[in-house]
């Protein structure tokens, strides 16, 4: 599982060896933890490291079985042993799913409630009418003058409109049988 980690940084430390090698030791800092990397590295390949990973994932260091990525500027922790294309695919279908949440949000507080159901819009009183007249008030496939109701030819959640060429009148039964499809 790959999971987002906020409180996380990269650094380095210059000790002796550093000094004569021209490598740095490097680690992470999670929260107040650090975690040393086992390999030295020049300030460069440091750089290098940041540059890549805003175009894909970097490993920076494994601790234990947890790997430390790095990309487009957040960090991420991994225990699944996954290499740098999974944890990109992970990553990007993580924030489709939030921006998707946070546009459905935005229409919520846009609407100032809850979606209902009831935003659709109610077919006008002159189409009903007509439909009416047309049908002679009675189901076009079985005739009942019962429980009836304006049915969509094609569905409004498939692009149909509250025209009288699209709206038919059904009874109750013959409208469930008929469902969501286009006769």
């Amino acid at each position: 599982m790959v999971r987002r980690l906020d409180n996380c940084e990269a650094y380095y430390e210059r000790d002796g060896f550093g000094l004569l090698s021209g490598k740095v030791k490097c680690y992470l800092q999670v929260g107040k933890r650090k975690y040393y990397s086992d390999r030295r590295m020049t300030r460069e390949e440091m750089k290098s490291m940041a540059d890549q990973s805003q175009v894909m994932p970097v490993k920076y260091l494994t601790v234990g079985d947890r790997d430390y990525w790095r990309y487009d500027d957040r960090w991420f922790t991994d225990s699944d042993g996954h290499d740098s294309e999974e944890v990109q695919a992970l990553v990007t279908a993580y924030d489709l799913r939030l921006e998707k949440k946070l546009s459905e949000a935005k229409t919520v507080a846009a609407a100032r409630r809850l979606p209902d159901g009831s935003l659709r819009e109610s077919i006008p009183e002159s189409i009903r009418h007509s439909v009416w007249e047309r049908d002679g008030g009675a189901c076009r496939s079985c005739g009942s003058k019962s429980d009836l109701q304006y049915d969509h030819l094609i569905p409004v959640s498939m692009g149909g409109a509250n025209s009288t060429d699209n709206l038919q009148i059904l009874c109750g039964s013959c409208n469930r049988r008929k469902g969501a499809s286009v006769v």
